[in-house]
């Protein structure tokens, strides 16, 4: 490549052999039969540069991301719009944001693009309490607004799997809980006295009219949805008449929920794990003991994950400063395991554990501030994935499985997609909330971004931005 090439954003692939490669301020195609380096488009390189730089292309107008739909249109994201050049030569397109349009992007700033199962171009914005989303059958761009003064910070979502997705519940940081419906498009605020951040939201077992809101800092709530009541949860130790209640483990911070029968849940919390009876309010707690290799290595439980492999008396335990454990819940006994590096020889220090994912295969994934490890079916160890750019050795938050098994990684500088056959690693850059992630029954996957919510469906996923 001749000129300013400094930098390369993102690639997009036409599936026949070319690619499309972003760079800081020029798109060019490299054609892998023939090695060789060609225009984006004789327009937009050469004789159309001048009026196209001044709309897109100004000096300092970076491209954050490009996608190839299944239209083979070419959609080109940068800080200040985006464009969409159709196939042959038809005419660009240009999006930016328009005061006087109520139909138009309500930032010029284009962080993400993604193409779901039904086509629609998801475009994400920097400043936007909202995302759009682009319709090419009907041309035209919605937008899904989080309708809330001031700025929305979402730390937690769920979806309603009795409304086949329609119906999302987000946790907003210190405002409460929004119930949004992504057909109207509306989202409804239910104002609570919550004064924390909200770290997951949890159907109730055979009861999915109740919601369970965990929060970090004042414990445990109750949401009914048919008589829209929140109640604060209080416990009586192991059945004390003597004990009043008070609010879950007196710090309050209910990091992880997971049921383990109608009525019965384990919560995981930074005081230890424990198993409480919805009924009676009755709560027994598991802790370390000094001394008692068979209890937890630390108190500060961050996450608990069904561990499905050894049967239904089984929990992934994580913690903040003492790893990761295997509970058999009916002999409240806790294993410890070991990390190690790539090479499988060295050990690594993990005391932090952000989540635990099994696959459907048997793999065992554990997202850490260190990277992601994993512990091969039948194998005995876990061990550090690594890519030779080291982008999975960044904080990774949190991992699901798609339908057709490649694993989705939530981090810091974005989400990444590994395919565990043959190594293959492709980004999508953008900071993600630490505890606002899902996927529902159809595979859907859900991430908040500062005000914005992402929503994709992964197997539909042609690109994502490296």
């Amino acid at each position: 490549m001749e000129g300013p090439v400094v930098s390369i954003q993102s690639f997009a692939s036409d599936g026949d052999s070319i690619i499309t490669i972003a760079c800081r301020r020029y798109i060019y195609k490299y054609h892998i039969r023939n090695n060789q380096i060609i225009n984006f488009c004789p327009r937009l390189n050469q004789e159309f540069v001048p009026s196209i730089r001044k709309k897109i292309f100004l000096s300092g107008r970076l491209i954050s991301s490009i996608l190839i739909d299944r239209q083979e249109n070419v959609w080109v994201a940068t800080d200040n719009g985006g464009f969409l050049q159709p196939p042959g030569n038809a005419p660009y397109r240009f999006f930016t944001t328009d005061p006087s349009d109520p139909t138009s992007l309500s930032s010029s700033f284009i962080n993400n693009l993604f193409e779901d199962k039904n086509g629609l171009i998801w475009i994400a914005l920097n400043g936007a309490n909202g995302v759009h989303t682009f319709d090419p059958i009907f041309n035209k761009i919605d937008f899904y607004p989080i309708q809330l003064d001031g700025q929305v910070n979402i730390g937690a979502i769920y979806s309603d799997p009795a409304q086949g997705g329609r119906i999302l519940w987000l946790g907003v940081h210190l405002r409460g809980l929004v119930r949004y419906d992504r057909w109207l498009k509306q989202g409804r605020l239910y104002p609570t006295e919550i004064n924390r951040q909200i770290s997951f939201i949890k159907p109730e077992m055979g009861n999915p009219s109740v919601l369970w809101i965990g929060t970090i800092g004042s414990g445990l709530y109750r949401f009914d949805i048919n008589s829209e009541t929140f109640t604060q949860h209080v416990y009586r130790n192991n059945g004390d008449s003597r004990d009043p209640g008070r609010p879950i483990q007196g710090t309050g911070f209910a990091m992880s929920m997971i049921f383990e029968a109608p009525g019965r849940a384990w919560l995981a919390s930074l005081r230890g794990v424990y198993l409480f009876d919805l009924e009676t309010n009755e709560y027994l707690a598991f802790q370390n003991e000094t001394g008692n290799a068979k209890t937890l290595r630390a108190n500060t439980v961050s996450t608990l994950n069904p561990a499905k492999q050894y049967g239904k008396n089984y929990v992934w335990v994580g913690t903040r400063n003492g790893g990761l454990h295997l509970f058999n819940t009916e002999k409240g006994e806790f294993e410890h395991f070991t990390f190690y590096y790539s090479d499988g020889q060295k050990e690594a220090d993990i005391p932090y554990i952000c989540y635990v994912m099994e696959s459907r295969t048997g793999d065992v994934w554990v997202a850490t501030p260190q990277g992601v490890f994993c512990r091969r079916y039948g194998k005995e160890k876990f061990c550090q994935v690594m890519d030779p750019d080291k982008k999975l050795a960044e904080e990774i938050y949190a991992v699901h499985e798609d339908n057709l098994g490649r694993i989705w990684l939530y981090s810091r500088a974005g989400i990444y997609m590994y395919h565990p056959q043959n190594g293959q690693i492709i980004g999508y850059e953008g900071e993600t909330s630490r505890y606002a992630y899902h996927q529902n029954e159809q595979g859907e996957l859900f991430y908040a971004r500062g005000s914005a919510v992402m929503a994709f469906q992964p197997d539909s996923i042609q690109l994502l931005h490296d």
